[in-house]
């Protein structure tokens, strides 16, 4: 019989609560307005920074300070792609991340664009450490099928992406697509591409890993993305690494 510490035991290694406050919710209001839910589930995502909470709910975000005061929105996500131009500016469809880079001390504000041919994922990445600031905007383009779930992981050679691939009818799912981004060249507002690979449909939910803590990947190591394996036991692991000068 395996035993381990008491439960006691394990809530007094459990950190304390250092602040807690509300976030963007129906009748949430902030320096831009008041925020009324438009669509369910809400998709909430949030992410920290040393000074900043930033926050996604539907299709608006907001920018908090560490205690809790709104200093930034709610507006819509779209609102950074103001005077972009194109699917990414037009519409505002949701299905929304933020991701603190820790490694640069910068924001990625990002949501699909899938009302309009070709999909798109419309990335914003702050172009200093203050998220209430300006930002650098990007526009990826999907042509094979609509790019549903996605999620960003931070590495230092690229910002990885996942999606579950589904036909335009939204009825079948074709399988799941990673890409890669090229950070150094988004972090300083330059021209960006993407390298992608697809698995086949017996593989859904990708994760990309996140550098979230203080120590490094190895120089050169590639980012582990993994999904459920093709058994309830089983997990299934890819090994993603980016070379944006020979791909």
């Amino acid at each position: 019989m395996l035993q381990g510490p008491p439960r006691a035991a394990l809530a007094a290694l459990a950190p304390a609560t250092v602040a807690s406050f509300e976030g963007i919710g129906q009748g949430f209001t902030g320096p831009a307005g008041t925020f009324t839910v438009n669509s369910a589930p809400p998709d909430t995502n949030g992410a920290v920074g040393p000074n900043h909470f930033v926050e996604t709910v539907n299709t608006d975000f907001a920018v908090f300070d560490k205690s809790g005061s709104p200093l930034f929105g709610p507006v819509p996500i779209n609102t950074l792609w103001s005077g972009f131009g194109g699917g990414c500016q037009v519409e505002n469809d949701g299905d929304p991340l933020v991701v603190y880079d820790r490694i640069a001390d910068r924001w990625i504000v990002s949501q699909f664009q899938v009302r309009t041919t070709p999909f798109q994922q419309c990335v914003a990445v702050s172009a200093t450490p203050d998220p209430t600031g300006s930002y650098f905007r990007y526009a990826f383009t999907y042509t094979d099928g609509f790019p549903d779930y996605p999620k960003i992981g931070v590495w230092p050679d690229a910002y990885y992406a996942t999606y579950n691939v589904f036909n335009t009818a939204l009825t079948t799912f074709l399988y799941s697509k990673a890409c890669a981004f090229d950070r150094a060249s988004m972090l300083s507002g330059g021209a960006a591409t993407q390298q992608c690979f697809n698995t086949t449909n017996g593989f859904g939910g990708l994760l990309p890993a996140d550098v979230d803590g203080r120590t490094l990947p190895a120089t050169g190591a590639p980012n582990p993305i993994v999904a459920l394996g093709t058994t309830s036991t089983t997990l299934a692991l890819w090994k993603f690494h980016s070379d944006f000068t020979t791909p």
